[in-house]
């Protein structure tokens, strides 16, 4: 069987790209998305939290001058794009800020078309959603705790044109576990039904007292007293669900406790 022409054409359907790069890591798909996009503009927008850690730092190795969009606990939706003063001429977005809220990417690549944007949509915790589609450059990461992991690598998605010739001769296709990839990608649609019902169950035992309670992974509860923080530590044990605390940037800046809904595999 050839793993990795069945792992293109997987990656292809569900982006409705024309092409599949692979690369190392994530974060080298980040930085390469960045670098061919700085060739017709200067300016990068990325949100103020619920991104990646290295949209900034690559964004300010590739020389761009970086500005951030306020966003809504990680939320960007176009009602706050409308409102930027300044259009950005590149905006990177992770299409599922925190892994716990999902982006409407169809109205905000709309938009961006409408503005000029050139528009980067890391798809790392929404693939399989529907809304990897969007975007004139989609990337994605297969790291620990993705959906799908195989502890290292990442994608691009592009259609023809320059950045075809750009981006090609970057491949590294013979660094990937094509076996375990497929797997990863035939087994995607239970695993995130599997999470999208520990994730409910998680919702219906706060009673809504959560962060944007609709499509995500993660389940993001704030606190704002000692004792709510213990409580809410007290339930991840009981049920042995991971967590992370927050203010975190790539999860929300406000005091709260993000459950780890990914991270169970």
């Amino acid at each position: 069987m050839d793993y990795e022409t069945a792992c293109r054409r997987l990656l292809m359907k569900m982006t409705g790209k024309r092409h599949i790069m692979f690369c190392r890591r994530g974060n080298q798909a980040i930085r390469l998305s960045l670098r061919y996009a700085r060739s017709f503009a200067e300016t990068l927008a990325l949100p103020d939290q619920g991104g990646w850690m290295t949209y900034g730092q690559s964004g300010v190795k590739e020389g761009y001058r970086i500005r951030f969009i306020p966003t809504d606990d990680g939320l960007v939706d176009v009602s706050l794009l409308e409102g930027l003063k300044d259009v950005p001429g590149v905006m990177i977005l992770n299409a599922m800020p925190g892994y716990h809220a999902l982006l409407d990417m169809d109205a905000i690549a709309r938009w961006a078309k409408q503005q000029g944007v050139f528009l980067i949509n890391d798809v790392s915790g929404a693939i399989g959603t529907g809304q990897e589609r969007f975007g004139d450059l989609i990337l994605g990461s297969f790291g620990r705790w993705k959906p799908v992991s195989i502890r290292t690598g990442g994608f691009l998605a592009f259609d023809d044109g320059p950045i075809d010739g750009f981006l090609s001769r970057q491949d590294l296709s013979h660094q990937i576990d094509f076996p375990a990839l497929l797997e990863q990608l035939t087994s995607l649609r239970p695993r995130l039904e599997r999470w999208r019902m520990i994730h409910d169950a998680i919702l219906k035992d706060f009673r809504g007292h959560v962060l944007h309670p609709g499509k995500g992974i993660n389940v993001i509860v704030p606190f704002s007293s000692a004792g709510e923080k213990k409580a809410i530590l007290s339930y991840c044990e009981k049920h042995k669900y991971p967590s992370v605390l927050c203010p975190k940037d790539i999860r929300v800046k406000r005091d709260a406790v993000s459950i780890e809904v990914k991270r169970l595999g």
